[in-house]
């Protein structure tokens, strides 16, 4: 089974991604400013994260990088697929029809949403119906 990352995790992983965009790697101090205003942690405790997110293989140090600098191992798409299915296999057995009538009840998927979503839907039915 693939390692779960907490809610902060999630959050500095996306502050990884933002902070690395175009040149592929980040430093602690990158990460810090790319989580901006109200951000929770001092830097030590950033850097302890980031060494969690290295162990749990989300990251990869940068050889020789002076500060230390850290690159993804994971991309955003991938990363959020795995979470996913992690849920639909554990919470929902495996099922999606039970995960999707979860999320479309909920009442703060706006009517902009549900639009969307009924749309992807028909161009989905119109081209055979797999996303994969």
């Amino acid at each position: 089974m693939a390692v779960r990352w907490s809610e902060a995790e999630w959050r500095l992983m996306r502050a990884v991604w933002r902070a690395a965009a175009g040149r592929g790697h980040a430093t602690a101090r990158d990460v810090l400013d790319a989580l901006g205003p109200g951000k929770l942690w001092a830097y030590t405790t950033a850097k302890t994260m980031l060494d969690r997110l290295v162990a749990k293989g989300a990251l990869a140090r940068v050889p020789r990088a002076k500060p230390v600098a850290y690159r993804p191992r994971i991309q955003p798409d991938e990363a959020e697929r795995r979470e996913v299915d992690q849920l639909k296999s554990g919470v929902f057995g495996g099922e999606v029809a039970p995960l999707v009538r979860h999320l479309m009840a909920d009442e703060r998927v706006s009517r902009r949403e549900r639009e969307w979503i009924a749309e992807l839907l028909g161009r989905l039915e119109r081209e055979g119906g797999d996303t994969r």
